[in-house]
């Protein structure tokens, strides 16, 4: 039987759909999973951590976590958060991948005190 080499990708953090969907385009072992209500809009191009508004229903946090703990692969630290990078490292033992999206990635990482083995899991990596 042949092995999967479909990469489930996550949008942890808004990505405009143009971009996931050519994403999907050039890549179509890419499966990039994204939920437009669920990440805080951006007020501008790079702006990650979206509108500081922004906030979820307890439903819509729960679909959040449900969507970035299913990803073999992270677009963004989830909410920008250390503590949310932490909430996903711990309940998705797939995760794989981690592309961090702003400067300051690598302290964000640090700052989530993830375990040995959860950084010989992951592998982090930047835009910057």
């Amino acid at each position: 039987m042949p092995e999967d080499t479909t990469l489930r990708a996550v949008a942890a953090v808004p990505l405009r759909e143009d971009l996931c969907a050519l994403i999907e385009t050039l890549e179509p072992r890419v499966q990039m999973i994204r939920d437009h209500r669920l990440t805080a809009p951006m007020r501008g191009p790079a702006d990650w951590s979206g509108d500081p508004d922004f906030t979820r229903t307890p439903e819509q946090q729960r679909a959040f976590d449900e969507m970035v703990d299913s990803a073999d692969a992270l677009f963004g630290i989830p909410d920008v958060d250390p503590a949310a990078l932490a909430r996903t490292v711990r309940d998705n033992p797939k995760l794989r991948w981690v592309m961090t999206t702003a400067a300051g990635g690598g302290a964000q990482v640090r700052a989530a005190q993830l375990d040995r083995a959860a950084l010989d899991r992951i592998a982090f990596t930047t835009s910057a």
